[in-house]
């Protein structure tokens, strides 16, 4: 099975989430949101390939592919023995713009 490996990008967008939701919502709303991102980014050790490809959808010639979940798209790269999880947005960020620097085509 295959190793998470966070960048320190994704770490700090998880504290940063956490802290906004505790500031909003208060702390069971924080640690459950929390608690369903990183359950479905630990999913991606038994199930990989079930985020889709960057490539596909958004015609960026990238090796990353997305999963959705808890209003927050997670981006992560298949590597040899490890999955690489290098982002995290909520589905209010322009994450193409951010990550890749480009904007979606319509």
């Amino acid at each position: 099975m295959k190793k998470l490996i966070y960048t320190p990008d994704a770490i700090e967008k998880l504290q940063e989430t956490e802290l906004y939701l505790k500031m909003m919502f208060g702390d069971e709303i924080a640690a459950s949101t929390k608690q369903k991102i990183r359950e479905r980014i630990r999913s991606l050790k038994t199930a990989e390939m079930q985020g889709i490809s960057v490539r596909d959808v958004y015609d960026i010639d990238s090796d990353y592919r997305k999963i959705y979940t808890s209003h927050h798209h997670v981006f992560y790269r298949i590597e040899e023995d490890t999955i690489r999880i290098i982002a995290i947005f909520h589905e209010r960020e322009d994450f193409i713009r951010k990550l890749f620097g480009r904007e979606i085509e319509p």
